[in-house]
Order: structure tokens, then C-alpha cells, then sequence
């Protein structure tokens, strides 16, 4: 049964690094080689990762989001919409080190192993903030889009052509950019 997603977890938050284990060939102890930031309103998500250095598992260029499960410590996050078209889900335990910082632990397949993870996420937006969720569907219910705005930013990610487009923009005098 899901629980009610915890307050303070609602806002942005910025991947500061990743720890991979028991993945041969992959970076050892902590590394980050990618923007990552995820949006976490009450009822959805969305997450974004950018690449800016070598690739690694859970570095590439994704975009991501929906609905979510709560059952207090592990969040499970439903893929409503994937850039990379593996619609499914992936799920991790949480641990609180502050209100501001948290860790995401899990494990993952890589060359038929399972490994284990471990990400810290830094808080990027207030607390409270102002959160607005809104979706695009098409007649027979299926998710298109999906906008969140948590305070002066929002994620975009939007079907277009078969393809997930997704941004990140931040409000400024006359719009946003």
C-alpha cells in the first residue's frame, strides 16, 4: 500500500554523486558525470540527466517521469514517460543525513550481475515550495506530457513524433527561459 509522499521530500533536488558497486569496469567510489536533477511533487516526478563527462550507468542522456509509490523507505518510481523507452519502473530506499540531503540506495543489472548503488541528492529549491503539476494526455487516457513547476523552475517532457522531448527552464522577467 503507498503512503502519502513525505513533505519534505517535496521540491528539487541535484544529484551531487553516485557510488556503483560490484560492477566490474565501472568507476569506483564516489563520481558524477552528469547533471541530474529531479523534481518531486506530491502526485508526480520527473527526472533529467545530462551528461557532461564519460558515460556511466546512470549518467546517460535520460528524461523521465510519472507517478509514483511511497512505502516508507522505498519510493517506487512508475517510467509514465521515458526518453529511453524502457517504460517500467525503478524503485530505491531512502535515508535522510539532514532535511536538505539524502541518499538513494538500490540495486541494478549490469552484465548479469546485480550491483548496488547509492546516490546523494543536495536539495536544489526552498522548502515548501509553490508546486504546480500539469499533464497532457491524449483521448484514451495515455500520458503525453507532463509539466512541473516548483517554484521558479519547471520540467517540460513532452511526445513528439515518437520521441520524448524534455527541458528544464526557470521563470525570469517576462516568462520563462
Amino acid at each position: 500500500m503507498s503512503e502519502p509522499i513525505p513533505e519534505r521530500l517535496v521540491g528539487i533536488w541535484q544529484r551531487e554523486r553516485i557510488t556503483l558497486e560490484g560492477a566490474p569496469g565501472l568507476p569506483e567510489g564516489p563520481f558524477e558525470t552528469a547533471t541530474v536533477r529531479w523534481f518531486q511533487a506530491r502526485t508526480r516526478y520527473a527526472d533529467l540527466r545530462i551528461p557532461n563527462g564519460p558515460p556511466a550507468p546512470f549518467c546517460e542522456e535520460e528524461a523521465f517521469g510519472g507517478r509514483q509509490q511511497y512505502a516508507a523507505p522505498r519510493l517506487r518510481f512508475l517510467h509514465d514517460l521515458d526518453r529511453s523507452g524502457r517504460l517500467g519502473e525503478d524503485e530505491g530506499d531512502l535515508v535522510w543525513e539532514s532535511d536538505d540531503v539524502l541518499l538513494e540506495t538500490g540495486t541494478f543489472e549490469f552484465e548479469g550481475r546485480t550491483c548496488h548503488y547509492t546516490e546523494r541528492w543536495v536539495r536544489a529549491s526552498a522548502r515548501d515550495p509553490d508546486v504546480r503539476v500539469h499533464e497532457a494526455r491524449i483521448a484514451d487516457g495515455t500520458l503525453e506530457g507532463l509539466c512541473l513547476r516548483i517554484g521558479d523552475d519547471r520540467l517540460l517532457m513532452r511526445r513528439r513524433g515518437g520521441r520524448l522531448c524534455a527541458r528544464e527552464d526557470r521563470r525570469a522577467a517576462g516568462g520563462y527561459r
